[in-house]
């Protein structure tokens, strides 16, 4: 449901926002190359999707992406921007038909710290249409936080290179 049609109806759409954050105890480099708009597909053995589809695999905004979830669903990203220091980028969701937001603007940062660990942060903007926004933040923090774990045990194996 778009928020037009949400005005359409007589409910004020209302951006409510979440946000994750992690420390990880690896490089920027060694953790970014997980959330590349271009390498999502290191992901997969995560298990949180079965596919990845790009209309252009290149990071420029505008470019999208079609992820397939385990269940069968699709998520349609579009990149907005890119982050001038090259470890972070937001997209926006274009389908959510399926999901129980109006709307969606996400977020994914890495930056490194001083001691040569690095700092993930994911943040999201949404408007609820048939969730709280207590239960999407609690579902977001969830997914992300499982992203960090599968992220974790991959750099801490070593397997951080490629």
């Amino acid at each position: 449901m778009s928020r037009a049609q949400i005005r359409q109806i007589g409910f004020q759409s209302v951006t409510e926002s979440a946000r994750v954050e992690a420390q990880l105890a690896a490089p920027a480099d060694a953790v970014w190359r997980f959330f590349r708009w271009d390498n999502l597909e290191a992901m997969l053995p995560g298990g949180f999707f079965t596919a990845v589809d790009y209309d252009k695999r290149a990071p420029v905004p505008g470019a999208t992406r079609t992820i397939t979830l385990a269940g069968g669903q699709k998520v349609v990203e579009r990149l907005e921007s890119l982050s001038p220091t090259g470890h972070g980028f937001r997209y926006r969701v274009l389908n959510l038909a399926d999901f129980p937001l109006a709307d969606y603007l996400g977020s994914v940062s890495v930056s490194p710290e001083e001691d040569g660990s690095c700092r993930i942060v994911f943040s999201c903007e949404f408007v609820p249409s048939r969730i709280s926004a207590a239960e999407w933040r609690e579902i977001y923090t969830a997914m992300q936080t499982a992203f960090i774990d599968f992220i974790r045990s991959q750099v801490e194996t070593g397997d951080a290179h490629g």
